[in-house]
């Protein structure tokens, strides 16, 4: 049995930066660490990066109800997700968003992963959040 090659998703094919955004090799870029920090807002968290004050813990979808096999999108058993979670994703987020009168956008959405610009309600700032599970 052969092994499934790891997903890339959403990457500009001309960036070849580690912080480039999308999915590479099944993993999203890394926070930018030391001098390299990002202008204004919240920074960076990631679940997929254990550096201290980096690291957020995943959201857990395991007690969501197994939703029947026609809500399955994606093309073939690897890429196959359940539509149901990422659907939940952008409910929470719009909901989320909504209470701190602020604003979601989806940018880019394929397969297990989305791209959303935030925009803060009060200042107007603008924030990237990247979601792939």
């Amino acid at each position: 049995v052969a092994n499934a090659a790891a997903e890339t998703i959403g990457k500009d094919p001309s960036c070849n930066s580690p912080s480039c955004l999308g999915v590479w090799d099944g993993l999203l870029a890394d926070c930018p660490h030391g001098k390299n920090k990002l202008m204004g807002g919240a920074g960076c968290v990631s679940s997929q990066d254990d550096t201290p004050g980096i690291f957020a813990e995943p959201w857990d979808y395991s007690e969501n109800v197994p939703l029947p096999s026609s809500s399955y999108a994606g093309v073939g058993e690897d890429n196959a997700y359940p539509r149901g979670q990422m659907d939940q994703l952008i409910l929470a987020l719009q909901t989320t968003s909504k209470q701190h009168d602020d604003d979601v956008k989806v940018l880019y959405q394929e397969g297990r992963y989305l791209r959303a610009l935030f925009t803060d309600g009060s200042s107007g700032e603008t924030s990237i959040g990247e979601f792939y599970f």
